[in-house]
């Protein structure tokens, strides 16, 4: 345990995480198949984010994220359940409010998927996650966590950090692990 002050700088060790995203865009229209659009996505753990515009006069922001022991077979649905709706006749249909949309995915090793996922959703605060995530705060496991984002990111924070998301970011005081 040691003291954090303000302006100074502490020893600190953390664990680096790497993730190197790949992108595929989906077309825009309401009967788009998400599992042909997102076909070549690998086999094997990782996280994913769909990114794209939300609302009248949005800018592209990151809308939704997700994590997959296996991405080909969670990601396509996952991605298509969060971002549509049912309609009256029971049809599903993407949101009316949704687009230029652009599915991004990373690999990733099983044991690092919630902390990176959680991370990622706290830092991005996606509209389409669930608000208890976007407003929590890491476990102090995740506090050494930093997730450095290259490629295809698009809109995807270039770094995020479990220790500027603890609530002990701007206080001094001793760290509670």
């Amino acid at each position: 345990m040691f003291d954090v002050h303000l302006g100074q700088a502490v020893p600190f060790q953390m664990r680096l995480v790497a993730l190197w995203w790949d992108a595929h865009s989906i077309p825009e229209r309401d009967n788009v198949d998400f599992p042909t659009e997102l076909a070549r996505v690998p086999k094997g753990p990782g996280v994913y984010a769909v990114t794209g515009r939300y609302e009248a006069g949005s800018s592209p922001g990151v809308l939704y994220i997700g994590q997959a022991r296996d991405l080909s077979a969670r990601m396509p649905m996952s991605a298509y359940e969060s971002l549509s709706e049912v309609h009256a006749d029971g049809q599903r249909l993407l949101c009316s409010d949704v687009w230029d949309l652009t599915v991004r995915w990373a690999c990733l090793s099983v044991d690092l998927l919630d902390g990176v996922e959680r991370l990622l959703i706290m830092s991005h605060s996606p509209p389409f996650n669930s608000q208890g995530v976007r407003r929590g705060e890491p476990r102090p496991e995740e506090y050494d966590l930093v997730v450095m984002n290259a490629g295809r990111k698009g809109p995807v924070f270039p770094i995020v950090a479990g220790a500027y998301q603890a609530s002990w970011r701007n206080r001094t005081g001793p760290i509670k692990p």
